[in-house]
């Protein structure tokens, strides 16, 4: 809503100051925001699961829905919810409308992010655009994930699903109410004022 309304703002300036021979449409960029959380099951090890489905065109405004040229993402964040003294390792896998699934995000340390760190690192949210040693990506779930996002102008009905798999460890037992939530920054291009 904001967006819009500063691009009226924009648009009515232009008009009242001798611009207003706007002939060609422009390129608005709109935030898509993917965050879903997975709760960590107590006991000795606890487990990380849970499974996500998300429809990319049901992030987008309904006004801007018909003028998507494309998307991309840009950022993928890890966080931990909740305090442990333990470590946590895992992956996010994803899968295209129900396809086979790849691995997208990997949590952990080491050269293949297969090494468990402290779970309180995360409180601190580690990001791709971050630089972070703890999280990395997969070439093939990231193919995956650029496919749906690519198919929102064209698909309505892409979906991906996120499966996570982990383990939360430690000296202590693992508490109830611990959750790691990733989230995946993008952008969607809306065309707007095409002739």
């Amino acid at each position: 809503m904001k967006a819009k309304l500063l691009l009226l703002v924009l648009l009515v300036a232009m008009m009242t100051n001798g611009s207003s021979c706007i002939n060609e449409g422009f390129i608005v960029p709109v935030n898509l925001k993917i965050n879903p959380c997975y709760n960590v099951n107590s006991g000795p090890a606890g487990t990380i699961t849970g499974i996500e489905t998300v429809y990319p065109t049901s992030l987008i405004d309904e006004s801007f829905a018909d003028n998507i040229k494309g998307a991309r993402y840009y950022d993928i964040q890890v966080t931990s919810n909740g305090t442990y003294s333990g470590n946590v390792v895992g992956v996010v896998y994803v899968s295209l409308n129900g396809g086979p699934e790849q691995p997208l995000l990997l949590v952990g340390g080491g050269t293949n992010h297969n090494t468990a760190v402290p779970y309180a690192t995360f409180h601190t949210p580690q990001s791709l655009l971050g630089t972070s040693p703890y999280v990395g990506t997969s070439p093939g779930g990231v193919a995956i994930l650029t496919s749906a996002l690519n198919q929102i102008a064209t698909n309505s009905g892409t979906y991906i699903t996120l499966r996570a798999a982990g383990t939360v460890s430690g000296t202590a037992t693992v508490p109830s109410g611990l959750s790691v939530c990733i989230t995946i920054l993008a952008q969607a291009d809306a065309s707007l004022n095409n002739p």
